[in-house]
């Protein structure tokens, strides 16, 4: 499944951050075009039990009506794991982190 569309300095913003804070690693080849690839540390692998929680509980039925209820109401969409099909998020984390 592919990332949902973000602009490119909004998403540069948040890869910074999770930079910064330890959760993922930034390789940047020094090649033109520019090539660069991030991967999870140590610490980002860890935080995957909780996405995978937080997706979990969005997906049982008493919190999915209300979700999609919310989402519709103000028009903007889920993102993040719980907008993933089961097991994406886990699936794409330990993916990219094998790098």
């Amino acid at each position: 499944m592919a990332p949902p569309k973000s602009r490119p300095r909004v998403l540069s913003r948040e890869l910074k951050a999770l930079t910064e804070s330890g959760l993922i690693d930034r390789m940047d080849y020094g090649v033109v075009p520019p090539k660069v690839e991030y991967r999870l540390t140590r610490k980002g692998k860890s935080f995957v039990p909780v996405i995978a929680a937080i997706r979990d509980w969005g997906d049982a039925p008493s919190h999915a009506g209300r979700l999609r209820r919310a989402r519709d109401r103000n028009g903007s969409g889920i993102t993040g794991p719980q907008a993933a099909p089961r097991g994406d998020a886990r699936r794409s984390f330990e993916t990219t982190s094998r790098r």
